[in-house]
C-alpha cells in the first residue's frame, strides 16, 4: 500500500472512507455502528489505529479494514491517538 496516495477521509456518519488521493475517488469503505474519531496510520501502512466513543482503540488490517485488536483506552470516549514515528 502506498500510504502517500492512500487516505483515511472522512468518519462523518461513522463512515470510514479511505480516499485515493491521486484521484480522489474512495477505494474502501466501512460503516460502524458507532462514533469513530481519530485515525491514525501505523509506519509500515499495512495497519491502522481509530479511536471511538465507547473509549477503545480499534486495529484494524489494511486494505481488509478487519479488526484484529480492540483495546480499551479510557472510561469514556477516546478523541486522540499518536503512533510514534520510529515505532
Amino acid at each position: 500500500m502506498d500510504i502517500d496516495t492512500n487516505f483515511p477521509g472522512d468518519t462523518r456518519e461513522d463512515e470510514l472512507t479511505i480516499l485515493d488521493v491521486r484521484k480522489f475517488k474512495p477505494i474502501h469503505r466501512r460503516k460502524f455502528n458507532y462514533e469513530v474519531n481519530e485515525i491514525a496510520w501505523n509506519t509500515t501502512g499495512d495497519l491502522f489505529f481509530l479511536t471511538t466513543g465507547n473509549g477503545t482503540v480499534e486495529v484494524l488490517s489494511y486494505p481488509s479494514l478487519k479488526v484484529l485488536h480492540t483495546l480499551m483506552a479510557h472510561t469514556a470516549g477516546c478523541y486522540c491517538i499518536a503512533i510514534d514515528p520510529i515505532g
